[in-house]
C-alpha cells in the first residue's frame, strides 16, 4: 500500500525558491534545502534524484506562476496598449523580486 503524500517535495520547492536567492545554484546544497525544508535529506534524493533535477523543476514551477501572472495581468487590461503596460509592469515586479 503507498504511502500518503506529505507534501514533502512541495516543502522542497518552496524552500528552493526561498534559498535560490541567497545562495545562486551553485551555492544551493541539498543539507540546506532539507535542513530548510524540515525533512531528512534522503527525502530530496527520493523525490528529485539530483540537484539538476531539482533546480529545473524549481525554475518550471516559478516560470508557470510568471506566466500565469502575466496572462492574468493581460486579461485586464482593455486594448493591447493597456495590456501591454501590465505586462511590462508584471515582469519589473517578477525581476525586481
Amino acid at each position: 500500500m503507498p504511502r500518503p503524500s506529505q507534501q514533502i517535495d512541495q516543502a522542497l520547492l518552496a524552500s528552493g525558491r526561498t534559498l535560490l536567492p541567497q545562495t545562486g545554484c551553485a551555492g544551493l546544497s541539498v543539507r540546506a534545502l532539507a535542513e530548510h525544508a524540515g525533512v531528512a535529506p534522503g527525502m530530496f534524493h527520493y523525490h528529485f534524484r539530483t540537484r539538476e533535477a531539482f533546480l529545473r523543476s524549481v525554475m518550471q514551477s516559478a516560470y508557470e506562476e510568471m506566466f500565469a501572472r502575466f496572462t492574468l495581468e493581460a486579461a485586464q487590461g482593455e486594448g493591447p496598449v493597456e495590456q501591454l503596460r501590465a505586462i511590462v509592469a508584471s515582469m519589473a515586479e517578477a525581476a525586481r523580486a
